[in-house]
C-alpha cells in the first residue's frame, strides 16, 4: 500500500499484536492514509461491487485506537463530519457499492452496499480504548432459507447483524478499484475524508463468507487469551517479538505466566486445590503499587512422575524464559513505570517453581543446568534492567519491591554517597512492610545486611549503585545440591537447609559521548572483604529428630545432619557450578537458624551435610542357604571339638586349651551373628547393643587366639617350646576384649546399636576400637601361619612322639590362621565405610566366617595325631605307646597295634634300641619318611638332649 496523497514514507510503525512484528500508525492530522489502488485482479468483480460476491465476503483488520476521555463532550449528535474511517472500498449507504467500517463518536459501524440496497450496523461502546482489538464482518445476501445479510464482530464475537437490506439510488463505484485504511472516498467525491488516528495491522479479506467454524480465520494466528496456545506456537510468536520493546515484554510474560499457571496439575492423592496472590509495593519518594496474579499452591500427597510430554513441554518453556531474560532483551533506557511492567515476568518464573513443578524439574535436571541457570540469568537480566532505569528526580534513590508466591524481589538504586549516610549497612527484607510475604511463608526471618562501604575511592560517591536481591522460598526444593569436594566431604550425601538469598551489587559504567565506557573513570566495582563481609542469617529446613526411634533415652536427640555450612552457588565449579564454602564462615548456628558472613555477592544458603543413610544392600536368598549351611555344620563341628577337649583328659595340653578357647569364642560368635538376622533385634537398640557387644567379645577374643595359636605354633616349631604359656596366654587373650568393648561404652556410647546388622556401630570410629586388635592380631597370626608351613620339613621338635603330636597340630593351625586372618580381612572390608560404591563384600565374609567352624575341627582336630587317637578311643594304647617310647621299649606288639587310626600310627616307634644317655638317637626309617635326618645339635628341647637349637626367627 501507498501513501493516499502520494508522499512518500507517510506513516510511522509501531508495534502490532503480540506476535505480528509492527504495524503503521496513522494520523488525521497530517491527513495519512494507506490505499491499495487498482485493487480488482483480472475480470474479478467482487472488490468493485459485493453484488458481484456470488458466495459472499469477509474482511478483517486490526485496530488500536485511543481516544481521550472527554473527546466527545456532552453531545450526542455525530454527523457525516465524525466518521474516522479504519477500512473503506468506497462503499457507504446514499448508493455507492463498496465497504466501510468506521467510527462515529462512540459508535462503531459499518455498511456494505451494492448500489440499490445497503446494509449498515452501528453499535455503541464495543471496541476497547487503547487496546488491540480485532474488527470484522461477513456479509452474504439473504435467501429465504435462513439469516445472512451483515454481521458485524470484534474479537470474534459478534456485536451486531443487519438480515435485510435498505434501497438505494445507485451509484457508479470507484474505478479503479481500491482499498483504503485510514480514510474514505467515492465516486461522486473523490477528495480523501474521515481520516483517523490509530494504529493498524494485518488486513486480510476473503471472497466468501466465512462460516461459524472458521471466525478464528480473523485472527490471523492470534490467540485472545492465549489458553490454548501450546509452547510451540508461543515459540514461534516469540521469533516476532521485540522484547526490548517494554509493552511486548510486558506481553509476553502476561502469556507465559498463563501458560505456566495452566500447568496441568500432577496426580496426587488426595488433591486439594487453592489460590494465592502476588503483590508488589514501589517506592520512589512515597509511591505504591498493588498487583494481583494467582496460580496453584503445593498439592499435599504423593505426586505421580511426569510423563515425557510434561517434561518436554516443561523444558520448551525454559527455553522461552531463557530468552526473556537474556541480556540481549534490556532495553537502553527504562523509566520507573516500565520497570515495574517488566517485572511481571517474576510472576511467570513463580510458577514454575511452585510445588507442582518440582518433579519435572529433577527429570530436566539430570541433563541441563535447569534451576541454576534460570535464576542466574533472571538475576543477571534484573540487574540490567535495574542499570537501565533513569532516576526520576536527578539522583533521588529508587525502590521498587516485588513479591510473588515463591519470589520476594527487590531493586535498589541509589548513589553510593547517600547509601553509606548515616548507616553502616543496608537491610533486605523489610518485612513490616511485608505482611503477606509473612503471612504465606509462616513468618520467615531470612535476612541479609549489605554493608554501606563499598569503595575505597570517593570518587565513586556520585556513581549509582545497584543492589538486587531476592529470597527464594521453593528453590531450595529444586536446586540440585551439588557441592564443591574438593572442600566439602566428598562420599557425604548434602541438602540445602534454608531458602535461597542472593544479593548482587554493581555500579552504572561512566559513558562516554559515543556511549562507550570511559576508561578515564575509576571501575568502582563494589568489594567486601574478611573485615567487611555481608552478613546473612537463615531459617532453616531441616529440624532435629529422631531417626528409626532408636534412642537410648526419651530426651536424646538423634541427628539426620552432621553439620551445617554457609555456602554460596559458585558457576564456575564443574559444567553446571556447584556450592561452595570458599569465603563464607558461620558466625552462630542454632536448632532454628544460622548466621553466617561471607566475603563476597552471590546467592548464598545454608548446606547440611547429611547423615549417611543407614541402609545395608539386602541379602540374597543363595547367601541366606550358604551361610545357614555353614553356620549349622561349624555348630556341630565345635560341638565335636569342645566335648572331646573337655571329656578326654588327654587333650589337656596347651596346645588343645587353646584351640578350645578358640573354639569357644567362634562357637558363642556364631550363634550371636546369627541373632542379629532376626528383625526384632534390630529394631530394639537397647538388644542390639547388646547382642553387638557379645559380638565385639567373641569375635574379638577368638582374634586374640588365633594369635596366642600362632605365636605358640610359631614357638613349637622354631624353638621346640610346647608348654608353660597356657596361663599367660589365656589372661592375654580374653582381658584385650574387655578393654575394648570398655573403651567403645567410654567414647562411643551414643554411636552404638545404631547399625542395620547390629555390628557395633553405623560410625566408623567406634569399629575402629575392634578392628584396630583384630587386624593386628589377624596380621601377626597370618606370619606366624606362613612361618611355620615354611619351617615343617625342619622342625625343632626332635623326639618322634612330640613331632607326631605337635608338628601335626601346628600345621593344621597354620591353615586356620591363614583363613581367619583371610575371613576378617574381609570382615574389615564389610563392616568398615570405605565407601565402595559398587563392591560388597557382605557375601564374602559371610560364607567364610559360617564355615570357620567346620574349619577349626577339621585343622585343629581331626589333623592333631594325638585328637584323632582320642576320637577312636584309643587315648589308653596312646599313652602306653609314650610310655614304651620313653623308656627304648614297646609297650605292646607291633601285630597288637594294627588296629590304630591310620598307616603312620601303625609305625613302629618303638622298635629302635635305646640309646646311651646325653647321646642323639637315631631315627627310625619310618619317621625319617617324613622328616629327613639332621646332625645332633647342643640345644634341648622339653628337657631332652640332642634337638635342634633355637630358631633365627
Amino acid at each position: 500500500m501507498s501513501d493516499a496523497n502520494g508522499k512518500d514514507d507517510n506513516y510511522a510503525t509501531t508495534d502490532g499484536p503480540f506476535g505480528f512484528g509492527y504495524a503503521v500508525s496513522l494520523s488525521s492530522k497530517d491527513k495519512q492514509c494507506m490505499v491499495h489502488k487498482e485493487y480488482q485482479v483480472g475480470t474479478e468483480n467482487c472488490t468493485r461491487n459485493p453484488k458481484e460476491c456470488t458466495a459472499g465476503f469477509s474482511v478483517s483488520i486490526w485496530e488500536k485506537t485511543i481516544v481521550a476521555a472527554d473527546q466527545f463532550g456532552e453531545s450526542m449528535n455525530f454527523t457525516e463530519d465524525d466518521h474516522k474511517y479504519i477500512i473503506s472500498t468506497g462503499g457507504d449507504d446514499t448508493g455507492h457499492p463498496g465497504i466501510a467500517i468506521y467510527h462515529k463518536g462512540f459508535w462503531l459501524g459499518a455498511v456494505v452496499s451494492t448500489g440499490d440496497q445497503y446494509w449498515k450496523v452501528e453499535v455503541a461502546g464495543i471496541a476497547p480504548n487503547n487496546t488491540w482489538s480485532n474488527i470484522a464482518i461477513r456479509w452474504e445476501q439473504p435467501t429465504a432459507t435462513g439469516e445472512k445479510g451483515l454481521e458485524l464482530f470484534v474479537d470474534l464475537k459478534k456485536v451486531g447483524q443487519r438480515v435485510f437490506g435498505t434501497s438505494a439510488t445507485k451509484q457508479p463505484p470507484l474505478d479503479p478499484s481500491m482499498v483504503m485504511i485510514g480514510c474514505h472516498r467515492t465516486s461522486s467525491n473523490t477528495n480523501y475524508t474521515g481520516y483517523n488516528d490509530a494504529q493498524f495491522d494485518e488486513v486480510a479479506m476473503w471472497k466468501r463468507r466465512l462460516p461459524d467454524n472458521e471466525t478464528n480465520f480473523f485472527f490471523g494466528g492470534f490467540e485472545a487469551n492465549f489458553s490454548d496456545v501450546d509452547v510451540e506456537k508461543f515459540s514461534k510468536m516469540m521469533q516476532n517479538v521485540d522484547l526490548t520493546d517494554v509493552n511486548q515484554q510486558a506481553s509476553a510474560a502476561e502469556i507465559l505466566k498463563k501458560m505456566t499457571a495452566e500447568e496441568p496439575t500432577p496426580s496426587v492423592a488426595p488433591a486439594p486445590t487453592s489460590s494465592s496472590s502476588s503483590s508488589s509495593t514501589s517506592s520512589s519518594s512515597s509511591t505504591a503499587v498493588q498487583s494481583t496474579a494467582s496460580s496453584p499452591t503445593a498439592s499435599s500427597g504423593t505426586v505421580a512422575p511426569p510423563s515425557v510430554k510434561d517434561v518436554a513441554r516443561f523444558s520448551s518453556l525454559l527455553e522461552i524464559m531463557e530468552k526473556m531474560t537474556s541480556n540481549s532483551s534490556v532495553p537502553r533506557v527504562i523509566n520507573l513505570k516500565s520497570h515495574e511492567k517488566m517485572l511481571d515476568i517474576l510472576d511467570s518464573v513463580s510458577n514454575m517453581f511452585l510445588p507442582s513443578s518440582f518433579e519435572k524439574w529433577k527429570e530436566v535436571q539430570k541433563d541441563k543446568p535447569g534451576s541454576t541457570k534460570v535464576i542466574g540469568d533472571l538475576e543477571n537480566w534484573m540487574m540490567g534492567v535495574s542499570k537501565a532505569i533513569v532516576f526520576p528526580n536527578g539522583s533521588d534513590p529508587y525502590k521498587f519491591t516485588r513479591t510473588t508466591d515463591t519470589i520476594l524481589a527487590e531493586t535498589y538504586k541509589i548513589t553510593s554517597g547517600d547509601l553509606r549516610a548515616n548507616r553502616d549497612f543496608y537491610e533486605f527484607p523489610e518485612y513490616k512492610l511485608l505482611p503477606d510475604i509473612r503471612k504465606k511463608w509462616n513468618l520467615p526471618y531470612d535476612r541479609a545486611a549489605v554493608p554501606t562501604r563499598l569503595f575505597d575511592d570517593s570518587r565513586c560517591d556520585s556513581r549509582a549503585v545497584n543492589i538486587i536481591s531476592m529470597l527464594y522460598n521453593n528453590y531450595d526444593d529444586v536446586v540440585p545440591p551439588r557441592v564443591n569436594r574438593d572442600t566439602m566431604d566428598k562420599y557425604l550425601d548434602y541438602k540445602l537447609d534454608s531458602r535461597v538469598m542472593s544479593v548482587r551489587a554493581e555500579t552504572n559504567p561512566v559513558l562516554n559521548k559515543y556511549r562507550m565506557i570511559d576508561s578515564r573513570a575509576p571501575p568502582c566495582v563494589p568489594t567486601l572483604g574478611n573485615d567487611n563481609p555481608i552478613r546473612l542469617k537463615f531459617e532453616h529446613n531441616l529440624k532435629q529428630y529422631s531417626l528409626r526411634q532408636l534412642k537410648f533415652h526419651d530426651n536424646e536427640t538423634v541427628y539426620e545432619i552432621n553439620q551445617r555450612i554457609c555456602a554460596w552457588y559458585n558457576p564456575a565449579i564443574g559444567e553446571y557450578g556447584a556450592w561452595d564454602r570458599t569465603g563464607c564462615k558461620i558466625v552462630v548456628t542454632t536448632e532454628d537458624y544460622t548466621k553466617c558472613a561471607c566475603e563476597h555477592f552471590g546467592t548464598f544458603a545454608i548446606v547440611a551435610e547429611q547423615v549417611e543413610p543407614r541402609e545395608v544392600p539386602p541379602e540374597q536368598l543363595w547367601l541366606t542357604i550358604v551361610k545357614y549351611i555353614g553356620y549349622i555344620l561349624s555348630f556341630i563341628a565345635l560341638l565335636i571339638y569342645i566335648i572331646t577337649i573337655l571329656v578326654s583328659g588327654d587333650l589337656k595340653d596347651m596346645f588343645h586349651l587353646i584351640g578350645l578357647n578358640l573354639a569357644f569364642a567362634v562357637f558363642f560368635g556364631s550363634i550371636f551373628m546369627l541373632v542379629t538376622d532376626m528383625e526384632s533385634v534390630r529394631d530394639d537398640r537397647h538388644v542390639c547393643t547388646a547382642i553387638s557387644t557379645l559380638i565385639h567379645v567373641c569375635y574379638l577374643g577368638a582374634g586374640a587366639w588365633i594369635f596366642v595359636l600362632g605365636h605358640a605354633s610359631f614357638k613349637a616349631i622354631t624353638a621346640g617350646v610346647i608348654s608353660g604359656r597356657l596361663r599367660a596366654y589365656f589372661f592375654l587373650a580374653w582381658s584385650i576384649p574387655l578393654i575394648s568393648v570398655g573403651l567403645t561404652f567410654l567414647l562411643f556410647f551414643h554411636d552404638l546399636g545404631l547399625d542395620p546388622r547390629c555390628f557395633m556401630s553405623w560410625a566408623n570410629e567406634p569399629k575402629y576400637c575392634f578392628f584396630a586388635p583384630q587386624m593386628f592380631f589377624c596380621a601377626v597370626a597370618f606370619v606366624f601361619g606362613c612361618i611355620v608351613i615354611c619351617n615343617m620339613s625342619t622342625p625343632a621338635l626332635r623326639k618322634d612322639n612330640l613331632i607326631d603330636d605337635y608338628g601335626s597340630f601346628c600345621h593344621g593351625a597354620a591353615f586356620v590362621m591363614i583363613f581367619f586372618s583371610i575371613t576378617w580381612m574381609f570382615g574389615l572390608l564389610t563392616y568398615v565405610n570405605f565407601h565402595f560404591r559398587r563392591l560388597n563384600f557382605y557375601p564374602i565374609f559371610q560364607v567364610f566366617n559360617s564355615w570357620t567352624g567346620l574349619i577349626i575341627l577339621l585343622f585343629i582336630g581331626l589333623a592333631s595325631k594325638r585328637f584323632r587317637m582320642v576320637m577312636a578311643g584309643q587315648a589308653k594304647l596312646r599313652r602306653e605307646m609314650l610310655f614304651g617310647n620313653a623308656f627304648g621299649t614297646p609297650a605292646v606288639p607291633i601285630e597288637d597295634r594294627q588296629h590304630l587310626g591310620s598307616p603312620v600310627d601303625q609305625r613302629s616307634k618303638s622298635a629302635t634300641p635305646p640309646q646311651s644317655r646325653g647321646s642323639s638317637p637315631a631315627r627310625p626309617s619310618s619317621v625319617g619318611a617324613e622328616f629327613p635326618n639332621r646332625p645332633p645339635s647342643k640345644g634341648t628341647v622339653a628337657g631332652r638332649p640332642g634337638s635342634r637349637p633355637h630358631s633365627g626367627f
